[in-house]
């Protein structure tokens, strides 16, 4: 660039939008990536990038973005691992499925999105699993029946319409609909308010759902609910790259309380956490292990990828799983989608 440019704005896209502006002070930036500058390394540039509310999208030929290339829609496909676990069922201690999704993403237009996602099991030991129900005041069988579902060795695990929307400079919202998760289908909706690098967030969302078959095509049993939490979102300062999550509302089984998770991301990119749901549901009612609670690990897949991606691999432990305290297993979240805005999965 010329001499004459005096500052560098880079704007970091989410969702074909502008999401945060980094400003540079072009003769600062200059110094010190030459060596003028007296007791600074040419590498320590924290000090130069200084984060701002993202821009209005530029008009198509508006000169003053050195960059600004058209969207192109295309179709977008891969494969991805999965291991589903859980540990301590009175039938056998370890249960376990090991597959493999097939997905595939396409962009309509700036706002709507189509994903769908085929399961293929690769080994599995839920057969035996056997519990079916519970005692006389058990609560709904929103996951326990899980053995019905793992019978398949192929399924349709999700395929839904979603359509995104900014609200405002921090205001972000999404609707969809659709086949959700492997036990759900159903429709719903989430706000989230998220300030650039603010270590609080806050969300809500909403979600009218049935319970699918057990034969993982389309069909639908009766059991339908509304689900949804009012979530909060926090980067603790004082334990580095760690996020905590609290949701409050109203879970699968008709239950109300809070799950609480707690995510530590290490510098691989690698993220661990652990989760646990309080609801107003008594021990005799929940049954055996008292409450919900499980381990995961996020791996970001660009760590086995040939090809850059921010897709991530997701393995999961669920000591003793019943009915209470069960959330919707929703594909994305816009805390995710707007990660570069106060970064954390990504930083």
């Amino acid at each position: 660039l010329p001499d004459s440019v005096k500052t560098y704005n880079m704007v970091d896209m989410a969702l074909f939008d502008p999401n945060v502006n980094t400003k540079i002070d072009a003769g600062k930036f200059k110094d010190r990536v030459l060596n003028r500058d007296p007791g600074k390394d040419v590498d320590e540039l924290d000090d130069l990038f200084v984060r701002l509310e993202s821009p209005d999208m530029p008009e198509r030929g508006d000169d003053s973005w050195k960059l600004n290339p058209e969207n192109k829609f295309t179709n977008r496909y891969g494969l991805k691992p999965f291991l589903d676990q859980s540990f301590g069922n009175p039938e056998t201690f370890y249960t376990y499925q090991l597959g493999v999704y097939a997905f595939g993403r396409r962009w309509l237009s700036d706002n709507v999105e189509l994903f769908g996602e085929v399961g293929f099991n690769i080994a599995t030991n839920y057969d035996d699993f056997l519990f079916l129900g519970g005692g006389q005041d058990a609560l709904p069988p929103v996951r326990t029946d899980i053995r019905k579902y793992v019978q398949n060795d192929i399924w349709l695990d999700s395929a839904q319409v979603t359509y995104h929307q900014r609200l405002g400079q921090d205001w972000f919202a999404m609707a969809y609909a659709g086949y959700l998760e492997r036990m759900y289908g159903g429709l719903g909706a989430e706000v989230l308010y998220k300030q650039v690098d603010s270590r609080w967030a806050f969300g809500l969302n909403v979600n009218r759902v049935r319970k699918r078959d057990f034969e993982g095509g389309s069909g639908f049993l009766d059991y339908e609910v509304t689900t949804g939490f009012a979530s909060v979102y926090y980067q603790m300062p004082w334990l580095s790259d760690s996020l905590l999550q609290l949701d409050f509302g109203q879970f699968l089984a008709k239950d109300k309380g809070v799950q609480v998770t707690m995510q530590k991301r290490f510098d691989s990119g690698v993220v661990a956490g652990a989760y646990a749901a309080f609801t107003d549901v008594s021990s005799e009612e929940y049954g055996e292990g008292s409450f919900t609670k499980g381990f995961f690990i996020s791996i970001p897949f660009d760590l086995m990828s040939v090809r850059p991606t921010r897709e991530r691999v997701g393995f999961t432990w669920v000591p003793l799983s019943r009915n209470g305290g069960q959330q919707l297993q929703r594909r994305a979240r816009l805390y995710d989608y707007t990660d570069n805005r106060a970064p954390f999965y990504n930083r």
